[in-house]
């Protein structure tokens, strides 16, 4: 892509805004996002950047992200307090907020600490190559890649990861405790998947009706005895399932297109008053 945008000066994959669209959707609210967060992820998701660093130690993967290679591939951050300024403002709430970062930190204060794209944020992405550059970061220690559901007759493949990892979980265990005759509706969504999403609305069907929902939950689950919709998030950072975020999916889910049954379905009202 061209460069040159907004004072970046190298060869970057995804726009600003791509990005800003993307990080809305690990949670991330219009007031956490700024401008140094936007061009590090535009650094960190390019191909240039990885094609062009020199990791410090040859035990390091491929993927690993440091500070000093930030700093040396961004011109425009050579500052005396520039280390400071990307960890607080990029890095760190990249990690800690969004969970768009895994991080890595063998000792305290090692130089060989590192982060990495994590795997659930770069099958986000659109226009990124990510996967042709560098290679997939490991699976967590003893992590299946597979989820294997009573109530649904085939695995799952998922990537690594806390917040699959607790998706998984939710719907092996919690699900089953929870509904009396539980389906699945909806879990995750690959790129490929995303890319075909019209109008960036994700089509869900249950209990006879049809929705579009313009916020995309972790999971759904249905109890066809009981009429109830469950809906999965996983929350593995601080506070990303907001109170807007909730709105919009009652909204979404306040008018079924189809319209044969015109009451309004038992388990919306259940969450209402949830």
């Amino acid at each position: 892509m061209s460069t040159d945008d907004d004072g970046v000066n190298f060869d970057y994959d995804l726009t600003k805004e791509q990005l800003r669209e993307t990080l809305k959707d690990f949670g991330l609210q219009e007031s956490d996002v700024n401008g140094t967060m936007l061009t590090v992820l535009q650094a960190i998701t390019s191909s240039d950047y990885y094609e062009s660093i020199e990791l410090r130690y040859d035990d390091l993967p491929n993927y690993a992200i440091q500070t000093t290679n930030i700093i040396s591939f961004l011109d425009n951050y050579s500052g005396e307090n520039s280390r400071e300024s990307i960890r607080k403002h990029a890095l760190k709430p990249l990690r800690d907020k969004a969970g768009v970062l895994g991080y890595d930190e063998p000792a305290p204060n090692s130089p060989k600490t590192h982060y990495w794209v994590s795997q659930e944020f770069r099958e986000h992405l659109d226009n990124a190559e990510l996967e042709e550059t560098i290679s997939e970061p490991d699976p967590v220690e003893g992590e299946d890649r597979i989820v294997d559901l009573p109530y649904y007759g085939e695995d799952l493949p998922r990537a690594p990861g806390e917040h699959t990892q607790l998706i998984a979980d939710g719907l092996r265990e919690l699900i089953p405790n929870l509904a009396e005759k539980p389906v699945l509706v909806h879990e995750g969504l690959t790129k490929e998947e995303r890319s075909d999403i019209e109008g960036k609305l994700l089509p869900i069907k249950f209990g006879g009706m049809e929705f579009h929902l313009s916020v995309y939950p972790d999971a759904l689950a249905y109890d066809e005895a009981n009429q109830v919709l469950y809906l999965l998030e996983a929350v593995t950072s601080l506070g990303p399932f907001t109170d807007n975020r909730i709105e919009t999916l009652l909204n979404d889910l306040s008018g079924p297109e189809d319209h044969t049954n015109a009451k309004e379905h038992p388990s919306l009202a259940k969450m209402r008053t949830a």
